[in-house]
């Protein structure tokens, strides 16, 4: 790896973080408030509008931007032949999805989901608008603008959403919110990386982008299925309420894992397209990017399984018991969120190395166990059940993962243990203070945040005896290296 793309890299990551700490913030404040304001209904028929257009949004993303990420050359006719064909795709997916906006209403009846359907189904127009700057900037590694951007937008969707929550607008408040953040963004990433694009499709070009992006939209079909399967069938059979409760339960559990990978995966995955023809390097880049960004993952998961029921009533609640009926599975969806996180940095390398059939089979594998298992999970457990059901269908990935490593990257198991171990051993310690002290529970919001504080230090100080330091060593050396290439320049 050159250390000008390592820098980059590094730097990307860092103000990646900045603005996902800042982004984090403005969503941790709105998700509370909605939590405090809104119902469970209300939780349910969002997430069911959202969960059908998210499914007929992949038919209008089929890999394209990704497929100009990795591409070893851009000219003007490849970027025309994108765009053009991003747009007929989503503008006829928009369409689409108005028509089909009935269905909703058929499958939860009683919710008024389809209304939100067809004002969520304008963000297809944003889309496409959006999806070739954020290409371009991410080809670039011009993460600056990029977390610029995403931090005013998350600040707008954050502020729509409170204020529409406060003022008694239901569940409109997260349509209109992500409706208002979509056209921002839109509108930034234009201006922060304008581009002069034609309507022109050259067939070949066309066929190259989405031979590249067919297997990626499977893949991301399939994902979309073993996430969304589970509130589709929650929805359809016991209602809003209880989607709603799975849902808190789903979002906060995962919430880490898609914060860690929208900074650490986005921003290396254009480094590992780099290195593909450098398998050694490429190699102790993906072993390297799971035990980092396993350190942040398993400690925020940690920490939110032990003060889970305290933060349902005294930060969610305000103070009242409403989201409860979520604490077990809010836990289970924690160590789904652990998994997850540890097993996304494959699909990285999978792409990097135009590996899509070998990401689309793991994930048809895991879309299959969803399938089996989620509906009498659901009947016979509930929705405790379904959350064992879809970290059963995530991690069913991991013999594909496994092999695919083992054949392109020659890892053995002794090298995937070590990545994971010292982040795996920092949380044992947690665990057995809040198992022996399960008793109890903080009363108010300073001892939760201390409960929180005393788990995420016991975490760290033994992640520091494991690892002897080594995160603050690393850290030290970027920093002589930073200084050195200053002084160079």
């Amino acid at each position: 790896m050159k250390t000008s793309d390592k820098h980059l890299a590094v730097k990307g990551i860092g103000y990646a973080t900045a603005a996902k700490l800042i982004t984090y913030l403005f969503s941790a404040v709105s998700s509370v408030v909605l939590g405090r304001c809104l119902l469970a209904h209300d939780y349910g028929i969002a997430s069911f509008a959202f969960m059908f257009v998210a499914f007929m949004e992949k038919f209008a993303d089929i890999g394209i931007g990704s497929a100009l990420i990795q591409r070893d050359r851009l000219d003007e006719e490849i970027i025309d032949t994108a765009f053009t064909l991003k747009f007929v795709i989503g503008s006829l997916i928009a369409v689409v999805t108005i028509s089909a906006s009935s269905a909703v209403e058929y499958l939860m009846p009683n919710g008024n989901a389809s209304r939100a359907v067809q004002m969520l189904a304008l963000s297809f127009l944003f889309n496409n608008i959006y999806f070739l700057p954020n290409a371009l900037l991410s080809r670039d590694m011009d993460f600056k603008r990029i977390s610029l951007a995403e931090t005013g937008v998350n600040f707008v969707n954050s502020a729509v959403s409170i204020v529409m929550a406060l003022s008694g607008f239901g569940y409109w408040s997260i349509i209109a919110a992500y409706l208002a953040s979509s056209f921002l963004g839109a509108l930034v990433q234009s201006l922060l990386r304008p581009v002069r694009v034609s309507f022109r499709m050259n067939r070949a070009i066309a066929h190259e982008l989405v031979n590249f992006g067919g297997y990626l939209f499977l893949t991301g079909l399939f994902a979309f299925l073993i996430a969304n399967l589970a509130n589709f069938i929650i929805g359809s059979v016991k209602g809003a309420a209880q989607l709603g409760y799975f849902t808190i339960a789903f979002t906060w559990g995962s919430m880490i894992c898609l914060i860690m990978y929208s900074i650490v995966l986005r921003v290396t995955f254009p480094l590992m397209a780099k290195l593909q023809s450098d398998l050694e390097e490429l190699k102790n880049s993906y072993l390297k990017t799971v035990e980092y960004s396993g350190y942040a993952i398993v400690l925020a998961n940690c920490v939110l399984f032990v003060v889970s029921r305290e933060f349902l009533v005294l930060v969610l609640g305000h103070g009242s018991g409403k989201w409860l009926p979520a604490l077990t599975a809010l836990r289970i969806i924690c160590v789904y969120g652990v998994i997850r996180g540890l097993l996304e940095p494959v699909g990285q390398v999978m792409v990097a190395l135009g590996a899509t059939r070998v990401l689309f089979k793991a994930n048809l594998i895991a879309c299959l166990v969803g399938l089996v298992t989620i509906y009498p999970a659901l009947v016979h457990f509930g929705i405790e059940g379904v959350a064992w059901s879809v970290t059963l269908s995530y991690l069913s990935q991991y013999f594909t993962f496994y092999r695919f490593l083992k054949l392109n990257l020659k890892i053995v198991p002794a090298e995937l243990w070590n990545a994971v171990k010292p982040s795996l051993l920092a949380a044992v310690p947690v665990l057995l203070v809040f198992a022996a002290f399960s008793g109890t529970s903080a009363e108010n919001l300073p001892l939760l945040l201390g409960k929180a504080l005393l788990a995420g230090a016991i975490y760290l100080v033994t992640l520091g005896l494991v690892t002897r330091w080594e995160l603050l060593q690393v850290v030290r050396a970027y920093l002589v290296e930073r200084k050195k290439l200053g002084q160079a320049t």
